[in-house]
């Protein structure tokens, strides 16, 4: 492949593994059937490259992210092999931005459904966190990645109730222990925190 792979990930049940590319493309592969390509996506709207992806728990959605506010959704669980953006098939873009980030416009790093499939939860260049409800199709939840990061201490405006520490710098990973508790974050300062 004339492309750099920069993000990997095998399905919750490892029958699949989604690997994306710096040149435009996903590509999942049937682990069961050989690795055989399962579908072959070509994406659109990028910056840079593909930052990350994730699976639906139910394994018919896949998000993937760049360097911008906009997430891409697309249908994997279609009999379609090509995913041409918008031509074969829609990629619905998803904006993590809101009206009050200033028009600054950042990147995301990492993206993850939650494990009942209805939330995204992304980690941002911005120095934030951005959980997005797929049901009311909005941002549902913003954080500041030094501030805190448990909506069990938001008060019912949003406010913390306290602060925990957290990075001094962009997110780059993030994952979920999958028990919609605890989370972990990987930032740039180099420093991995349990949420």
């Amino acid at each position: 492949m004339p492309s750099r792979a920069y993000v990997s990930q095998f399905s919750a049940d490892g029958s699949l593994f989604v690997a994306g590319f710096q040149g435009n493309i996903i590509k999942i592969y049937n682990v069961d059937k050989g690795w055989k390509v399962q579908k072959n996506i070509l994406t659109k709207s990028l910056r840079w490259t593909i930052t990350d992806t994730s699976l639906s728990p139910d394994q018919r959605s896949l998000v993937y992210a760049s360097m911008s506010p906009i997430v891409h959704i697309v249908n994997v669980g279609s009999s379609e092999t090509e995913s041409l953006a918008n031509v074969t098939e829609i990629h619905d873009g998803l904006d993590f931005s809101s009206n009050d980030d200033g028009g600054y416009s950042f990147g995301i790093f990492s993206v993850k459904f939650s494990t009942d499939g209805r939330e995204l939860v992304a980690g941002t260049s911005g120095d934030s966190i951005h959980v997005y409800d797929l049901e009311a199709n909005k941002v549902s939840l913003q954080i500041l990645a030094h501030a805190v990061c448990d909506r069990r201490c938001l008060n019912a405006k949003g406010k913390p109730a306290g602060v925990l520490m957290g990075h001094l710098e962009g997110i780059t990973f993030i994952d979920t222990r999958g028990d919609g508790r605890y989370f972990i974050s990987n930032g740039k300062d180099q420093t991995i925190k349990l949420w």
